[in-house]
């Protein structure tokens, strides 16, 4: 892929500027994988209307000219979504036990972000037009906010699914959750975090997320 933005150009399954739009209610949404993708789209793929323009395509703000479009993101505090990616699922309780290789770990943090899973979330968003922007954060909160918004939009009988888990309940899975967890309440670790994912922590605060009246 070819582009004059300033964005990553993953090739895979989340492609940089890749999203759907709804033609006749401007709508435009945009995946940050990790962010709950795979359910929103899932949630476009259920509201279907009687006629093409009123329904959702695929787009992209890399091709598609849509400045009068509001632009929908999910956004997704970033430890929660570095744990629900699982890096290192079955060595990082081994390396956790040794002090040695948990510092070099979080050193090299930076390295781990070559995966679209992994890379920054502002990586998805850099060169989009957000001035139009509806923002939703990835929480327990999220399918009320999302139906709320749908609602407020005139889509009728909107009615958003559950939320999807897509992670593992296997007990490696689990161990490796619970360490990332101890690791990531570490101070010392914790800052390192910040740093490496500085980017989405200042795109989150700057933002106004949508909230259910």
């Amino acid at each position: 892929m070819t582009t004059q933005l300033p964005g990553a150009t993953w090739t895979s399954s989340h492609i940089y500027g890749q999203g759907q739009k709804n033609i006749a209610r401007k709508l435009a949404y945009y995946h940050i994988p990790k962010c709950a993708s795979v359910w929103m789209r899932l949630c476009l793929a259920l509201h279907g209307q009687a006629s093409y323009d009123d329904t959702w395509v695929p787009t992209s703000f890399v091709d598609d000219l849509l400045d009068d479009y509001q632009k929908i993101f999910i956004l997704r505090d970033p430890v929660e979504r570095w744990i629900s990616n699982c890096p290192a699922l079955r060595v990082i309780d081994t390396i956790a036990q040794n002090v040695n290789q948990t510092d070099n770990l979080f050193e090299h943090l930076a390295e781990w972000l070559y995966d679209e899973h992994a890379a920054a979330q502002f990586d998805f968003i850099n060169g989009c037009d957000v001035s139009n922007a509806v923002w939703f954060r990835c929480d327990s909160n999220l399918s009320h906010n999302v139906e709320d918004f749908f609602c407020s939009q005139r889509f009728s009988n909107y009615n958003v699914p559950a939320i999807i888990n897509q992670q593992s309940q296997d007990q490696s899975t689990a161990k490796s959750v619970e360490v990332w967890r101890q690791l990531l309440t570490t101070p010392k670790y914790f800052e390192k975090f910040k740093t490496v994912y500085q980017k989405d922590y200042q795109l989150i605060d700057a933002v106004a997320f949508y909230k259910q009246p």
